[in-house]
């Protein structure tokens, strides 16, 4: 299909771009890095400290590409699959976000990257909510399926409304399924019933 398509050259042009980045502006970065680590530990008084400073400055700057190189595309998920990226994506994410399940039987690259993303959004939405409310996805599956399924504490109807559909293309693409249900968890923190989301998703195993 068409947006198949689409969504697979859009996901080779970003794994490119990340791949451009990582070989060259992040390498000169930590190239300029240890240049200014050698220059400082070489130079006198207030000129070290200037040298120090300016490998801080070089160091915020290859924090900051490393992100964007990340959310453009994850290196983890294409090298070393969908359990890789989501356990690398939890390290970054604005919530605590908790990966299980014994992962896919089968590498399907398409399905891999649409499961990603459906926990990546969920875990957008929740950071913009107040209290970082919690995230847990486990995935499991075997080799004709891959399934997804994500808890989600203090997002409702309409978040969970938002999150489907920046994920609805790539679902489609990956001619996969996903069902929401949206009810309460237990209490909060002042005693009141908390929203909670659940997803549900199925993708085919085919490469």
């Amino acid at each position: 299909p068409s947006r198949r398509r689409i969504i697979e050259d859009a996901d080779t042009e970003r794994r490119k771009l990340e791949r451009d980045l990582h070989d060259g502006a992040q390498q000169r970065l930590i190239g300029l890095q240890l240049f200014m680590q050698l220059a400082a530990d070489d130079a006198p008084g207030e000129q070290a400290e200037t040298y120090r400073a300016a490998r801080r400055i070089a160091s915020s700057a290859l924090a900051d590409l490393r992100d964007l190189a990340h959310g453009i595309h994850p290196a983890a998920l294409t090298d070393d699959g969908l359990m890789t990226g989501l356990r690398t994506l939890a390290n970054r994410s604005p919530v605590p976000l908790s990966i299980s399940g014994a992962g896919p039987v089968t590498r399907a690259p398409i399905a891999e990257a649409a499961a990603y993303r459906l926990v990546a959004y969920t875990a957008h939405t929740a950071g913009r909510l107040e209290g970082a409310p919690a995230v847990r996805a486990t995935v499991d599956g075997d080799q004709a399926t891959l399934r997804v399924r994500i808890e989600a504490d203090g997002i409702g109807d309409r978040q969970a409304a938002e999150i489907m559909a920046r994920a609805s293309d790539r679902i489609a693409a990956a001619s996969g399924s996903a069902a929401v249900e949206t009810g309460s968890a237990e209490t909060d923190s002042a005693g009141l019933p908390a929203a909670r989301t659940t997803i549900t998703a199925e993708f085919p195993c085919v490469s």
